[in-house]
């Protein structure tokens, strides 16, 4: 009995070492380890300093560090310490003490109560300077959470999870749920779709695109490099931009061209990422496709969003090559990755075809430097097989999913354009079953649309993926673009995924409903105004001098965006405060003013049928707006002095009361170069493009204060 209750005890105090070592350790050395502290100092008298941290000498904190802290006019820039910045990903070796440095801002003029500018949100038909009285259009249905962004488009979309901790708590597929943490951030990568308008008349296929009008059916035009968009709730998603380091020239008047890095492709389509230690820190690698004709890759020693590099390529990484079986690949693209939970990294790709066993699906296992083969591509038969492929690992389980082609009208049960799944217990390059009645065999898991709807696409991508211990699938659609009559632009939708005991995944339909949030959203900490579930007529702007190199901008009167589930805590918000740019004016214009109504809980205006899939669509009855909610606060903007016009500034304004508890939040905006109202019963042409007119007021960051 004593070496039984001996045993429990050792047991309970192994497990007791590895709960209380989380994501601060490697796993691999007990908690002897020398720990290090980080004191830190707010930067100015009176100001409140976070609590240090203490972490194992040689690992960053992670998502341990703090969030930015706010002051009543300034913004915070940075943590230093010895000399440098010192951030979350900084590798610790020693105690140190950083410093928070502020940049000093200007302020608004002080703000008139919440009643005295309501005349600015109210629609008064005798004065033309008014609000007016519709909002612009959404590309999403207020409370759904799909689309996932509706600020730009995102097609061909894949996921990468990664935890900002040192070592990540998630380093495979399929790892369980008692391995998240809370630094966990889902990233997802896609195709950048972009509204491309003709120049002159064009005439292709029988369908002529006049001057202006949105040419949106060829490829080589509107996918422009790539966009990464993040989340850690999975309804709130922030921009990180374009990453346009090889392909088309951005037609996108808010985000200019940047470098190019990789000289020997033209397009970048259809990625994938993966990451893992390599020389004791995390690397990532962005895998993508050159059309149809190769497949290579980039590399990142920084972080998930880059910048990247061609880690020393100077070709394509797959090319179409006797020697690795790829010669005979109709279209050598869609890179599909897994790295398994033996530290190897399988790819799938390849496609084209419209019969039973096209022939054109590879795969293959990647160096360990992940940038190279370990061996030819080996063909593998995926029946009715299309395009992207993807592999993924779920308790034991293999799956290998994909998109059918025109041709399979039935066969096998599977219909055109599906998303279809295979399965096994043996591995990535192990057999595949391809009779439908075996376990393992092909089965359904999306159609391409349903009913008359015309939800989806003429073709479809789709990759699964599990975050904090929940499969999940994402997959594109075109209802968004063709709510502006925008033509075939692709944007993410993501959706839960219920698996049997078996590993049967359940068939479902598209729909607008998203995954359920993760959490709640903080708005105590400094939020990136580009952190959104939700926009109408506003887009995200590259912009230097935010604080992320990205802001909300093009704004409008009219003009609307929101987040999902704020808990204000049971303390009480009492103040909104936000850094925004106002224009420039002319020496014989009028002070330009820009204002923002707070509104929690707004109802949706206009389509409201989830249920039935219904895609927004042109014409009257399929607007998708707000309406009604509480107005907890109003903040005018106007800046003291004319030279702060085009610089950030920083405004605030105190609530009607205080506010508590959890809510989704609205911004509705005003401004006094008027409205300009992005309606779906309206086509979106070059003239009447929003994205480009941009003379409203910019937002980089808001939060409350208690």
């Amino acid at each position: 009995m004593k070496k039984n209750l001996f045993a429990i005890v050792m047991i309970i105090e192994l497990v007791l070492g590895i709960v209380l070592l989380g994501c601060d350790g490697d796993g691999t050395e007990g908690t002897d380890r020398e720990r290090v502290t980080v004191t830190f100092k707010i930067g100015y008298e009176g100001g409140k300093s976070p609590e240090p941290i203490s972490l194992f000498k040689g690992t960053a904190a992670g998502d341990r560090w703090p969030s930015n802290p706010s002051r009543l006019g300034w913004r915070f820039d940075r943590w230093r310490g010895d000399g440098r910045t010192i951030n979350r990903t900084t590798v610790i070796e020693k105690d140190i003490t950083v410093i928070g440095q502020w940049i000093e801002l200007n302020g608004v003029v002080e703000q008139p109560s919440s009643e005295e500018i309501g005349f600015l949100f109210v629609y008064d038909p005798g004065d033309p300077d008014s609000f007016p009285a519709q909002l612009s259009d959404a590309r999403k249905i207020w409370g759904m959470r799909n689309p996932i962004i509706t600020f730009a488009y995102l097609a061909d979309p894949v996921p990468m999870v990664f935890c900002h901790a040192n070592p990540p708590c998630i380093k495979n597929s399929g790892d369980t749920e008692e391995n998240w943490c809370d630094e966990c951030v889902l990233y997802m990568y896609g195709s950048n779709d972009t509204l491309h308008f003709a120049q002159g008349n064009i005439t292709s296929g029988g369908t002529t695109v006049l001057d202006g009008y949105p040419n949106t059916g060829d490829f080589s035009l509107t996918i422009q490099g790539l966009r990464v968009v993040s989340t850690k709730d999975l309804v709130n998603w922030t921009e990180h931009g374009m990453l346009n380091f090889v392909g088309k020239n951005s037609t996108h008047p808010l985000f200019p061209n940047t470098p190019r890095i990789v000289t020997y492709a033209n397009d970048t389509w259809a990625p994938s990422a993966e990451w893992k230690y390599v020389d004791g820190k995390p690397r990532f690698f962005l895998y993508w496709c050159n059309a149809g004709n190769n497949t290579s890759v980039v590399v990142s020693d920084e972080g998930p969003i880059g910048p990247f590099h061609t880690g020393g390529l100077s070709s394509v990484m797959i090319p179409k090559a006797a020697n690795i079986n790829t010669n005979g690949v109709s279209w050598l693209f869609d890179p599909g990755t897994m790295i398994d939970s033996d530290g190897k990294t399988y790819m799938f790709l390849g496609g084209d075809g419209n019969n039973a066993n096209p022939g054109n699906a590879r795969r293959v296992q990647l160096a360990d430097d992940l940038i190279s083969l370990a061996g030819a591509t080996q063909a593998v038969n995926l029946p009715w097989h299309f395009e992207a492929t993807d592999i993924w690992k779920w308790k034991g389980i293999y799956y290998v999913n994909y998109t059918t082609n025109w041709s399979t009208s039935g066969n096998m049960g599977l219909s055109n354009i599906d998303i279809v799944y295979m399965m096994n217990r043996e591995g990535p390059m192990a057999t595949f079953p391809t009779n439908q009645n075996e376990w393992g065999g092909p089965k359904r898991i999306l159609p391409n649309s349903t009913g008359s709807g015309d939800y989806g696409d003429n073709t479809n991508h789709a990759s699964l993926f599990d975050y904090k211990g929940v499969p999940y699938m994402v997959y594109h659609t075109q209802s968004a673009s063709r709510a502006y009559g925008g033509g075939r632009l692709r944007v993410a939708h993501i959706t839960p995924i219920n698996i049997a005991a078996n590993g049967e995944i359940a068939f479902q339909n598209m729909g607008v409903s998203g995954a359920p949030q993760i959490g709640a959203l903080n708005p105590y900490v400094v939020q990136e105004a580009e952190t959104v579930a939700i926009t109408a007529g506003v887009y995200t702007k590259y912009d230097e001098t935010a604080s992320n190199g990205i802001g909300i901008a093009s704004i409008d009167t009219g003009d609307w965006m929101g987040v999902y589930g704020v808990d204000f805590g049971d303390s009480g918000a009492r103040r909104f405060n936000a850094i925004v740019k106002l224009p420039v004016t002319e020496d014989n214009e009028e002070p330009y003013i820009g204002a923002i109504e707070l509104r929690i809980n707004p109802r949706h205006q206009g389509i409201a049928n989830p249920a039935n899939n219904t895609r927004l669509g042109t014409g009257a009855g399929n607007q998708a707006r707000i309406t009604g909610g509480d107005v907890i606060g109003r903040i005018r903007l106007e800046v003291k002095d004319k030279e702060d016009e085009g610089n950030w500034i920083v405004a605030w304004a105190d609530l009607d009361e205080p506010l508590t508890g959890k809510h989704d939040l609205a911004f509705v905006f005003y401004s006094s170069r008027g409205a300009s109202i992005e309606s779906h019963v309206q086509q979106v042409i070059r003239d009447t493009d929003a994205r480009a007119r941009n003379v409203g007021f910019e937002i980089d960051q808001w939060w409350f204060t208690e």
